[in-house]
């Protein structure tokens, strides 16, 4: 027998159910030293009276939330230094599988795989105790006399069944693969107080107590294995205390009773005639016959079970008869076939009462099995009957206006406090805020002109792009809608939106101007954000709103603080460009109304027909102030690029009752004065009245109520200080090594190229480490550098289109997770930290055009842009490796049709094409990974840097492979 294990923070999950609640109460009680962390996220079944003999504990806490969300596993594991996790949160009602398997699903087997890579990430976790099901080995047979034991085959019959076998091979895997301290139970049926009524004893007593019939589904053969749950929670003691490792313990019992026994039993205890209370009703889609399990390996810990079935019984009716308003209104779940009950959004109060919350997600896509809404019209209902928003851009602008109007309203809100780049950081805040809708305000907008964002592109990558899909993607697995304020500064004039034509771009429209990194970055995040459909996208053109509040970078209030001082008013160029402005009072409106009667998954534009050139908005304020205009106004070198007009079609806004309210004259006159009276608002902006003010908005400088700044620390830019567009001097310049020797970090272990560069590193003995922490999670990455302390990093990980490249584009949001946020925060990570990111790609970007025929011999070259996005995989990839080009720490590997000479690797596309019946007669280059992965490897010792087409000369065609093979 192995050695008594002693746990210290122990975290149970679904802890407000019914097993799971007698087992807290008993670690609570017989266990003072330990901490008990339970987590519900409260469904219908659950409810936290379960709970009150703890609560008085001062070692015992109750978080509220979702298994299913990774960056709260992760922040419980780390905060409450969890060593020991005993897993119960699982929806088990075999009736409501048949009807919502997709829910069974996702928190059965994804909530599962959360908590397994937590405990990866984590390292810390000693004991994973994994709660499952007798009913996933299926039927017994009715003459069998012993009964399956745990090596018995898993042949589960039911929805419900099949996800807790499904789990159960993830925990068993990742027992296997990374060496997960884990143990599985599979029980019984368990009877006894705090029961949910939808069951079977719970649901007879109940009926009884009402004098109602009691409905059995066929004809109550059924035979069931029923224990108390006091001796239920007693067998969980012993196997966390004393059960093995790697092992699996039956919790079970031999007496078995018919369905119609028990509720013959239940009819005698309340003196009931059976034949005139028994209601025999349709049977289940399957209803299995018997389960019979074997449990001497938990006997031979020293379990036993204790409470007879007549004892137990009567116990469990005299709970239900003192505490007949437990649950509150339950009538639902006493009908014959309540399949509805486990509806999301059902929340269950400590008084029994129910709250529901709205299911935007799942009405959107009942019908709809790709997750978007079934029709441009539908609508996402409120959350609540209440609001309270969480919003992020506080300093800005836009963010500042809307907690203006937030409390002049009346309607609750805080201000993120996290970095949008850091998913556990937004998971927080949903966490504490509780938020019912998500404004993103924040991010650089070409501040203090749009050149700077060219001149700091990893900061507008880290921004505009992975913080945008960070907050989208958290969002949605929230459960929240999303409102995003963009941009319109992705549209120029072209042959069907010709200047002075009165043709405006329609929210339908691509985006077709990419001349600043700014517009090119924005255009891509608004094209990714298509595929969330709890995202609201607001085009903003030029805010520059004649308002209060605005940071005097911005033309007008700069112009009016310039002209209060007598200075001169620098005009870019010669000042002929056309803007649209908008009172940010009117701009306000707009989002009251796009809030309350906007359609899901839709864009707004949000504009005006009143266009003035910026010479005419400097003469205008020169006219406020009585100043001649050819004596103030002076005109100075212009942008690189300076767009000359922005005009937007906004008749779908006004088409939900929106119109501008604000003449030009009014609104510059309330500006004006707004400034005048308040002309420190901003403290020292001297900087920001310059002609081309650069630096004002540098990482690091921090605004303070006062209007003083704090610089932090910033070492990545130290690394671009004298290098204008952040890339080194030349392409042949190479990194200096790190350090006298080699160390990797390898993030890919499971795949096949990661899997590769560990035997190599092996056999030529490099010290390396596989990542431990998921990419999207920027803090993670810094806990595997700090840990490893690498002197390269190695990315092999990602989603390749598996099994096929379809694959990506029915899971588009992971693929965007994956490829995009991570593969960029991955980067962003190892240039902070002076680290040399080893990327290995893809070739699947490109398609024969007309300077590459196919046939002709001519290649694709790294300088080459990407010219295939077909599929989305492929389409995610090209983004990627663009916006890497501006990563002088990166060197990305094109890897294309990966082959090597191991044929039973079912990845070797030799392998896979052997089991074709026919393939296409394409010409494609090809990777040999045993001569390719240690090239890179050495690549990697030189400190190689940019694009490389990472395959063997030549091509070869699919038909010319096969017909060698």
């Amino acid at each position: 027998m192995a050695p008594t294990y002693k746990p210290k923070n122990i975290l149970i999950t679904g802890a407000a159910g019914f097993i799971a609640s007698h087992v807290a109460n008993r670690l609570v009680w017989n266990y003072p030293e330990y901490k008990i962390v339970v987590l519900d996220k409260l469904d219908y079944c659950s409810n936290l009276n379960n709970l009150n003999p703890s609560r008085s504990s001062p070692k015992f806490k109750f978080v509220e939330d979702d298994i299913r969300s990774a960056d709260l596993i992760n922040h419980l594991l780390i905060t409450e230094s969890i060593d020991t996790i005993m897993h119960f949160a699982a929806q088990t009602h075999v009736d409501n599988s048949f009807d919502d398997s997709i829910e069974f699903t996702k928190n059965n087997i994804y909530g599962t795989q959360v908590l397994l890579e937590g405990c990866k990430v984590t390292g810390q976790v000693r004991r994973f105790i994994y709660v499952s099901t007798d009913e996933v080995y299926g039927e017994t047979d009715e003459d069998a006399t012993v009964g399956n034991h745990e090596g018995s085959q898993l042949l589960p019959t039911n929805p419900y069944s099949a996800t807790k076998a499904g789990a159960e091979m993830l925990v068993m895997a990742y027992g296997k693969s990374y060496g997960l301290p884990v143990i599985t139970t599979r029980g019984n049926n368990v009877y006894g107080p705090f029961q949910f009524p939808e069951k079977l004893i719970p649901k007879f007593i109940l009926l009884a107590m009402r004098g109602q019939p009691l409905p059995i589904h066929g004809d109550g053969s059924n035979a069931r294995s029923f224990l108390y749950c006091e001796d239920v929670a007693e067998a969980f003691d012993v196997i966390l205390h004393r059960g093995e490792v790697g092992h699996v313990y039956n919790i079970g019992t031999k007496r078995e009773r018919r369905v119609i026994d028990v509720a013959k039993d239940i009819c005698a205890l309340f003196s009931l005639d059976p034949d005139k209370v028994i209601q025999f009703v349709e049977n289940r889609p399957f209803n299995d016959q018997r389960y019979f399990l074997d449990y001497q390996k938990l006997k031979n810990l020293g379990w036993s079970e204790r409470t007879a079935w007549d004892d137990g019984l009567m116990k469990t009716m005299e709970w239900y008869m003192s505490h007949p308003d437990w649950w509150g209104d339950v009538s639902g779940a006493l009908l014959a076939h309540p399949r509805m009950l486990m509806m999301p959004g059902i929340k269950r109060h400590i008084d029994g009462s129910e709250e529901t919350k709205s299911m935007p997600s799942q009405l959107m896509t009942s019908n709809n099995q790709n997750g978007l809404p079934a029709s441009k019209s539908s609508v996402m209902p409120p959350k609540k009957s209440y609001l309270k928003f969480l919003i992020y851009g506080r300093t800005g602008w836009i963010g500042g206006l809307l907690g203006k109007i937030c409390e002049k309203q009346g309607i609750p809100y805080e201000y993120g406090r996290g970095r949008l780049e850091e998913r556990s950081h937004i998971i927080l805040d949903i966490k504490n805020v509780k938020p019912t809708h998500v404004f993103n305000a924040s991010g650089v907008t070409g501040r203090p002109i749009v050149d700077w964002c060219k001149s700091h592109k990893q900061e507008t990558i880290r921004t505009i792009v992975v913080g945008t899909l960070t907050l989208a993607d958290v969002c949605r697995e929230h459960d929240l809608l999303l409102m995003n304020y963009a941009t319109g500064c992705i549209f120029e004039h072209d042959a069907k939106h010709p200047e002075g034509s009165g043709t405006g771009f329609t929210v339908e429209d691509n985006p077709n101007f990419i001349g600043s990194f700014y517009s090119k970055t924005k255009a891509m995040v608004e094209d990714l954000l298509r595929e969330y459909d709890n995202v609201c996208t607001l085009r903003v053109q030029v805010p520059m709103n004649l308002s209060p509040f605005q940071f005097p970078e911005k033309l007008i209030p700069k112009f009016i603080l310039l002209a209060m001082r007598g200075q001169p008013l620098p005009i870019h160029g010669d000042g002929s460009n056309a803007r649209s402005f908008l009172y940010c009072e009117d701009v306000a409106e707009a989002f009251d109304v796009i809030l309350h009667r906007g359609e899901v998954g839709h864009v707004y534009n949000i504009g005006t027909k009143r266009e003035r050139r910026v010479i005419d908005v400097a003469k205008d304020i020169c006219a406020l102030f009585s100043l001649d205009p050819d004596k103030v106004i002076q005109f100075v070198e212009n942008r690189p690029f300076n767009d000359q007009r922005y005009f937007l079609d906004y008749q779908k806004l006004k088409n939900l009752g929106w119109s501008e309210r604000t003449a030009w004259d009014d609104g510059l006159m309330k500006t004006m004065e707004w400034y005048m009276s308040h002309p420190d608002w901003w403290g020292d902006v001297s900087g920001a009245l310059l002609a081309h003010p650069r630096m004002l908005m540098m990482p690091g400088i921090k605004r303070h109520i006062d209007g003083s700044e704090e610089t932090k620390s910033m070492p990545s830019q130290l690394m671009t200080s004298n290098n204008q567009n952040g890339l080194p001097a030349s392409k042949s310049s190479v990194m200096p090594p790190k350090k006298s020797y080699l160390k990797f970090l390898i993030y890919g272990r499971t795949g096949w190229i990661g899997g590769l560069l560990g035997k190599i590193c092996e056999k030529q003995g490099i010290p390396y480490e596989y990542g431990r922490g998921r990419l999207e999670e920027r803090s993670h990455i810094i806990l595997d550098i700090k840990n490893v302390k690498p002197t390269h990093v190695f990315n092999a990980s990602g989603v390749t289109g598996r099994p096929i490249v379809d694959w990506c584009k029915s899971h588009k949001q992971e693929t965007i997770r994956t490829i995009v946020v991570g593969t960029l925060t991955l980067a962003d990570v190892c240039r902070e930290h002076d680290l040399l990111l080893m990327n290995y790609a893809t070739g699947c970007i490109f398609e024969h055009d007309a300077k590459h025929p196919e046939g002709s011999g001519t290649g694709f070259t790294v300088e080459d842009n990407p010219n295939f996005i077909g599929s989305f995989y492929s389409k995610t990839k090209a983004m990627v490796e663009d916006l890497l080009r501006e990563y002088d720490n990166v060197c990305t590997l094109r890897v294309q049709v990966p082959v090597s000479s191991d044929r039973s690797n079912p990845c070797n596309f030799i392998t896979k094409i052997t089991c074709y019946d026919k393939v296409v007669n394409i010409t494609y280059s090809m990777m040999v990974l045993d001569e390719l992965v240690p090239i890179s490897i050495e690549m990697a010792k030189r400190n190689c840097r940019g694009i490389w087409n990472f395959t063997v000369p030549g091509v070869v065609r699919h038909n010319e492979m096969d017909s060698k093979l």
